[in-house]
Order: structure tokens, then sequence, then C-alpha cells
């Protein structure tokens, strides 16, 4: 797995108030961005990160040339190190449901966008977390 680091401050979450906003984009080696079989497994990660102890999950579509639906991706606001647990179990159990399902996992550092590409066969917790972790450090702390 190549592990390159990117995530997001910007854009609706409040950054001051120390919470990270991580562009979280799913994608398949079997199905094309608009296939109901495919957007039904996009349903159901947004569904368990929506469950879990998130500080806000939302979703926004990207125009994709060719396809009648755009490209889903969701954007997470991880504020505490149990926001990041949590989505790291998230993202740990929709990957290894299926070997081609891959998530790029993005936020912004500055000028920086740090990226995170992770697979159904190569997730680590362990990679996950300590990127994410990193990247909420980088954050204003105001109190």
């Amino acid at each position: 797995m190549d592990l390159a680091l990117g995530c997001r401050k910007d854009g609706g979450m409040d950054a001051e108030a120390g919470s990270l906003e991580v562009v979280v984009e799913p994608r398949s080696g079997d199905f094309s961005a608009d296939a109901p079989g495919w957007r039904a497994q996009v349903v159901a990660l947004r569904t368990a990160l929506r469950e879990a102890d998130l500080d806000e999950v939302r979703r926004r579509e990207i125009p994709s040339p060719g396809h009648k639906a755009g490209v889903e991706e969701l954007v997470i606001a991880l504020g505490t190190s149990g926001a990041i647990t949590a989505a790291v179990e998230v993202i740990r159990a929709w990957l290894s449901r299926d070997r081609t399902r891959h998530l790029q996992l993005s936020y912004r550092d500055g000028d920086q966008k740090v990226v995170v590409e992770v697979d159904g066969g190569t997730v680590s917790d362990q990679a996950v977390s300590s990127a994410l972790n990193a990247a909420l450090e980088h954050l204003p702390k105001h109190g």
C-alpha cells in the first residue's frame, strides 16, 4: 500500500474549535461510480460512519464526466481521539468486507494536502490512526 497523507480543515467544519475535516472518497476495483451495487455499498459506509461517535458526517457528490451520477465523497469531522478510533474501526470493517474496495482519505495541513490511501487487502488500523492523530495534533488549540 502506498501511504501518502492528506486531510482537510477547510469548508464547513470549525478548525478553530479543534475539529479536523477529512474527505473520504470510496472507490471500487469492480464497480463504476454510478453502479447501483456500488452506490449501495457507499450508503452502507455512510450509515456506519453516522452511527459511530463522530462529530459530523456529510455527503457531497462531485460531477463525474460520462456518468449519470457523480462520485460520492463523505466529509467527516474528527475532533477527538475517540472519534478517530471510531472512524478507523468503521473504515477497517467496511474495507475488510471486499478486497476490491479502497478509500482515499484527505485533509489540509496549511497549504499542503495530505492523502492516505487504504484498501481492503492492506488496511492497517495503526497507519490510518497514526495519520489522523498526527493531523489532529496540528490543529489550533483553544481553551
